[in-house]
């Protein structure tokens, strides 16, 4: 597929893009907002490892990550939930609280951040620090650390007390040795004997000091960092980015939508299409009529403006299809019924007529006659009757209000209509009536209904296809002009009948009697 049919497919299904584009944003915000608001409150908590004996190596550096690994999972254990909920009075589970709480250790840090997601934003941060408080009290970290300080504290005041002792010992020894006559040598025993308990006693102490530091630097607490504050906003619903993810996915399911259609449809819609398909011309694009659906009116109205100048196109390119060879007598078929035949053949014949010809429209399709009621004439007598001798060609033919235009109906419906249009007598009877007029249309049966389309084909200078651009498939028209071709019929195009106004096939620009814009209307792009 080409650029251009993208583009062409896109401003087909324009109407069903926009159409789910607001249907899926509209849904999503009346969704959104009927949802409950949920707030997010945050607290963040610290899980610190005392490094004072200043010695940090891979192995306690795991041990902590493990730790706050386990914290994380801790958190979020019943025994700490169930506590919130008997504290706070929550009309929650431990399971229905777990399933509004997050945990997540921040990466390469020690620290750990606790989420709480509530419909109150109050209530989400009490939640979110109940729980900090609650982990907090059940690990009893600081009183751990409390009774380490107290006897660290009491070794080292134990050791200052032994280091002055040993010093002043140490004077006093000193002082002997450069006084020997100041202590006896039973002194000196004694003040040497006492020193050397000091040092045993501090050496003692110092491992104590050591052992308790050592603690202290494998043990693990848990801070609260930054307490919970009620959130100023809710992080749920988000009901812009919910509308526009909404729309814009609607947009690109509606596109996905139109081409699957666009795939999947087989219908001649275009000029292109006729062309790629059956390796003819368009002659002519004609609008949908709304009124014909309404009321059943084949002819157009003066009001119709753009489906008028459609049909002077259509007879402007039946006119000049062929230069050396004019069409005088034309045969008007379709595929299958309800193409809108009957009404490209009266309103062809009254363009066809306000340009100045004499115009006789003659009605072939016995089996469902049509012509007759587009003119509000009676069918007792008509073509049928022309067999019979019993009427003359002057008493069957109609005149019409429009000047220069006649109706031949069809008649009482024979017993034999494809035989009675390839007899002899019909093709002394098309001679009469193509002296009778300019031009004689044919309103004939659909192709693949019957055999009197083909039948009449061979018999005049042009046959023209009207195909409905809304229902007609592909296949049956391929197989329809063939049958024409095989039968010798000069297939002269296609009328391409109810267009879709916003097409590519139309741009009408009407103009007043001065020359002057006086209103846009829609005309067929030529190609």
């Amino acid at each position: 597929m080409e650029l251009k049919r993208y583009f062409q497919t896109l401003w087909k299904w324009w109407w069903l893009i926009v159409l789910c584009t607001l249907c899926a944003g509209i849904a999503s915000f009346t969704v959104s907002s009927l949802m409950p608001p949920v707030y997010q409150a945050r607290a963040l908590l610290m899980a610190n490892q005392s490094t004072s004996t200043g010695i940090v190596d891979y192995s306690s550096l795991l041990g902590g990550q493990q730790v706050i690994e386990t914290y994380r999972e801790l958190l979020r254990t019943r025994p700490v939930l169930e506590a919130v909920i008997a504290r706070l009075g929550l009309p929650y589970s431990p399971r229905q609280l777990a399933e509004r709480i997050e945990v997540t250790a921040i990466l390469n840090t020690q620290l750990l951040e606790l989420t709480v997601e509530d419909n109150s934003a109050q209530r989400a941060a009490d939640i979110a620090n109940e729980i900090a408080l609650t982990f907090l009290l059940q690990r009893s970290t600081e009183q751990q650390f409390q009774e380490l300080e107290d006897r660290e504290r009491a070794i080292v005041e134990q050791m200052s007390a032994l280091e002055r002792a040993i010093e002043q010992s140490e004077t006093e020894i000193e002082r002997w040795r450069a006084s020997p006559g100041l202590l006896t040598q039973e002194e000196l025993a004694t003040l040497q004997s006492q020193q050397s308990q000091q040092r045993g006693t501090y050496a003692n102490l110092l491992s104590a000091y050591l052992n308790v530091r050592s603690m202290r630097s494998r043990l693990l607490d848990v801070v609260v960092v930054e307490p919970a504050q009620p959130p100023s906003g809710t992080v749920r619903p988000r009901k812009v980015l919910n509308t526009a993810i909404a729309a814009a996915s609607g947009g690109m399911i509606a596109c996905a939508l139109a081409f699957l259609l666009e795939y999947l449809n087989d219908t001649l819609e275009s000029t292109e299409d006729v062309r790629d398909a059956l390796a003819l011309p368009n002659l002519g694009a004609i609008p949908f009529v709304r009124s014909w659906q309404k009321d059943g009116c084949v002819r157009l109205r003066g009001e119709e403006w753009p489906a008028l100048e459609a049909f002077r196109i259509l007879r402007t390119n039946i006119q000049f299809a062929d230069v050396d060879c004019p069409v005088r007598t034309l045969l008007v078929t379709s595929a299958g019924p309800g193409e809108g035949k009957t009404s490209v053949v009266t309103n062809l014949g009254t363009a066809m007529a306000q340009g100045g010809r004499k115009v006789l429209l003659v009605d072939t399709d016995f089996r469902r006659s049509g012509l007759h009621r587009a003119f509000d004439v009676p069918n007792l007598t008509g073509l049928t009757s022309l067999f019979l001798d019993d009427v003359g060609l002057e008493g069957s033919i109609v005149d019409t209000d429009v000047p220069g235009l006649y109706v031949l109906p069809g008649g009482p419906l024979p017993p034999n209509p494809s035989e009675l249009l390839g007899s002899q007598r019909m093709a002394q009877l098309i001679g009469q009536l193509q002296a009778f007029a300019d031009v004689v249309l044919f309103d004939a049966p659909p192709v693949l209904a019957c055999a009197d389309a083909m039948v009449l084909a061979s018999q005049v200078d042009g046959a023209v296809l009207v195909i409905d651009s809304r229902s007609t498939r592909r296949e049956a028209v391929v197989r329809a002009v063939e049958m024409l071709r095989n039968v010798g019929a000069r297939v002269l195009g296609v009328a391409l009948n109810k267009v879709h106004a916003g097409s590519s096939e139309y741009y009408y620009d009407y103009y007043s009697n001065d020359g002057k814009a006086k209103k846009p209307l829609w005309v067929q792009w030529r190609s």
